[in-house]
């Protein structure tokens, strides 16, 4: 009877297993591996034969049940965070679009120079600073 047991177990298994939190307890708890054990055994008497049969069907349909089961609702898990991640980034996204930015040219060149000749890039930022005083002061002649 021991092969009858196993396999009303399994089918009640399956049955719980429908249940993606019960299919999740049973990967955690390794119940794949327990049943490929029994899909790879023999019957316990040689006149169970076909009760055995049945029961390596029900445990490869619960094994293949379980394995779904946990990877859709990781991947449901996973399509949420990403879906969260792009919602955020899309309003972030359109904040900045709709955000008015003004500056000084005169500041943001200068914040170019300094940042030039922080990285070490002195003679870009020495031209820069350069060309940007030509630029300015014909700039104010020409409105003078």
């Amino acid at each position: 009877h021991a092969d009858r047991i196993r396999y009303l177990a399994c089918l009640a298994l399956h049955g719980l297993a429908n249940d993606h939190h019960v299919a999740q307890v049973l990967e955690t708890l390794n119940i794949t591996q327990a049943l490929t054990k029994i899909v790879r055994s023999e019957p316990v008497l040689v006149e169970n034969k076909r009760i055995h049969k049945r029961l390596k069907r029900e445990a490869i349909k619960l094994i293949e049940h379980i394995s779904d089961a946990c990877k859709t609702s990781e991947s449901k898990a996973i399509i949420g965070d990403v879906a969260d991640a792009t919602n955020k980034r899309l309003l972030r996204n359109a904040i900045v679009e709709r955000t008015q930015i003004s500056f000084d040219s005169r500041e943001l060149v200068s914040l170019i120079a300094d940042h030039l000749r922080d990285r070490g890039f002195r003679q870009a930022a020495s031209a820069l600073d350069e060309e940007a005083r030509e630029r300015y002061a014909a700039a104010e002649r020409a409105r003078a």
